[in-house]
């Protein structure tokens, strides 16, 4: 049991190690781009991976039984939410700069 512990461990700790390099360099380059470029960049990659991403299949069923009127638009939310998704997260490395005054 001993070896199958440590072996489970370091199998989840190399995946998250592979899983956070990708998003570390992401974030050093959304850093270095400014905002609006990054969040441009943040959405189209968001928006084109996650159309491939399985949660999409799910997500669009779902638009098909809660929005059966909206025809051939559900494709065009998908696009929109993951495009936001992309833009929100492209742009956490800027949120220091921004302003709180209302």
């Amino acid at each position: 049991p001993g070896r199958e512990n440590r072996a489970v461990t370091l199998r989840t700790r190399l995946r998250h190690w592979l899983e956070a390099v990708p998003a570390y360099g992401l974030m050093a380059l959304f850093a270095a781009l400014p905002r609006a470029a990054a969040s441009w960049l943040g959405g189209m990659l968001a928006q084109g991976a996650g159309l491939l991403l399985p949660v999409s299949r799910v997500a669009r069923r779902n638009l098909q039984l809660a929005l059966p009127e909206a025809g051939d638009t559900h494709q065009a939310i998908l696009r929109q939410c993951w495009n936001n998704l992309g833009r929100v997260a492209a742009e956490m490395p800027h949120v220091h700069r921004l302003s709180c005054a209302w």
